[in-house]
């Protein structure tokens, strides 16, 4: 169908056309939606030249209501990641936008990350998403730190967020996920799950 297919290179336009290339790091990304188009989302935005944004997303709603809704999510996450320096800050900023114009049902999980190039110090909240997950010297930890989760963004006009750190050392690698992965099944109906996601 034509119009799905054009809202499909529509969305994928409001995506990253590449990674940003920064020395030191390496950064691997894929996206591919269950449909022609979807609520998943990923971005990198730059507040200035020592302080890196990441943020990773899953709009409720699949299809053309969610793909919709990422639109106006990311739009907004773009007006507020240059004014803002943390990413509890971010978040609450987003929350209070789209709360006032949600449909019913409608919310956004997120995970918001916070990279200082210069001191290797990673800050995070995550609203409701899934857990991004730091390998480190072969050992997968799960970075779930009670003090950064709160709501998914929409679902109430004022939330509480707070925020976690950690430091990254050579050699680490992050991974940032939506629930598409983890709820992928095989042929037989087996879902891949978490699980496989950590070995």
């Amino acid at each position: 169908d034509y119009d799905l297919r054009l809202a499909r290179q529509i969305q994928r336009n409001l995506l990253p056309r590449e990674p940003p290339k920064v020395s030191g790091l390496d950064f691997a990304v894929h996206y591919e939606p269950a449909f022609h188009v979807g609520g998943d989302f990923y971005d990198f935005l730059w507040r200035d030249q020592q302080q890196l944004s990441i943020v990773v997303g899953d709009v409720s709603g699949k299809a053309i209501s969610g793909a919709l809704f990422m639109a106006r999510v990311t739009s907004e996450i773009r007006f507020a990641a240059p004014v803002e320096s943390h990413p509890r800050r971010i978040i609450q900023r987003v929350n209070r936008a789209l709360s006032e114009v949600a449909e019913d049902g409608m919310f956004v999980t997120m995970v918001f990350l916070s990279l200082d190039l210069t001191q290797q110090v990673l800050r995070f909240s995550n609203a409701g998403h899934t857990t991004p997950l730091l390998l480190r010297g072969g050992r997968v930890t799960p970075l779930e730190y009670a003090e950064a989760r709160c709501l998914p963004v929409g679902v109430e006009a004022r939330v509480e967020v707070a925020e976690a750190q950690v430091k990254l050392l050579p050699g680490d690698v992050l991974v940032l996920y939506t629930d598409g992965i983890v709820e992928a099944r095989s042929m037989a109906g087996e879902f891949y799950g978490v699980e496989r996601l950590h070995g």
